[in-house]
């Protein structure tokens, strides 16, 4: 009976700013609900690299700037024909050609980048740093 007494002092004391009412005659449960969050999904195939302090990431000789905001992070790189696409998770980041750009630029045509998307498959998962 003493733990109730005391729980009653602490936490069920009248507030002045709650019109003399005790918190738990003001609770309402929340009516919003958390969006659900996919970690992963890294296209098939993708080389993983982290990106530096600086934003840039390394590979084969090159060198390519993707964000600062991704610094220690890990992207995926998907390597076409002629471009290297980078993934950060499920998103696309953008595109470019290891031998001629120094930094990844957006892929500018939606359709291009929903065919990307779609590509996906969503069996292969990972942890918050990009780790299989």
């Amino acid at each position: 009976m003493v733990v109730l007494d005391v729980h009653f002092r602490l936490f069920g004391k009248r507030h002045e700013a709650l019109q003399q009412r005790t918190p738990a005659e003001v609770y309402r449960v929340s009516t919003r609900r958390p969006t659900p969050r996919t970690i992963g999904g890294f296209p098939e195939g993708c080389r993983m690299v982290r990106v530096n302090g600086h934003g840039n990431i390394h590979a084969d000789g090159w060198k390519a700037y993707v964000n600062h905001a991704l610094s220690h992070y890990a992207v995926g790189l998907e390597f076409r024909e002629q471009e290297v696409r980078v993934w950060f998770f499920d998103v696309l980041l953008g595109a470019f050609d290891p031998r001629t750009q120094q930094s990844v630029e957006p892929i500018t045509t939606l359709s291009e980048r929903k065919q990307s998307t779609r590509s996906l498959t969503s069996n292969r998962r990972s942890d918050c740093y990009g780790r299989a």
